[in-house]
């Protein structure tokens, strides 16, 4: 974060717009399905191989996913405290939601004449 006071928008901005999409949620529609879209800088950008992190366990060769989250930055710390709070309105009001987390991917160009 390039200063406190980026720091601090950043924190409020999106914390406390999430903190308002959820009471609205909650007071106009609970039917509505809140789709949180997070990234690997929750988790610190582990050495995590993505075709491992998508098994059902997130251990193997390539590393783990940490628990607790250990962002690395304080962006992606607000966008840990959304999914504490998106987690904790789901069980206190009957919410619904998908926290889904995204992260860089590589891929290389093969031979045109390569097989598939």
């Amino acid at each position: 974060m390039i200063d406190r006071k980026h720091a601090v928008y950043t924190q409020v901005n999106n914390v406390v717009g999430t903190l308002n999409l959820l009471y609205a949620i909650a007071e106009i529609d609970p039917s509505i399905h809140l789709v949180k879209l997070g990234t690997m800088g929750e988790y610190g950008t582990p050495n995590i191989d993505m075709k491992k992190a998508s098994s059902r366990s997130p251990q193997g060769p390539y590393g783990h996913t940490p628990y607790p989250k250990q962002p690395g930055s304080f962006y992606h710390l607000s966008k840990v405290h959304d999914s504490h709070n998106i987690h904790f309105a789901c069980r206190i009001w009957g919410l619904r939601s998908t926290d889904s987390t995204k992260g860089s991917c590589t891929a290389r160009k093969l031979r045109d004449d390569a097989a598939p």
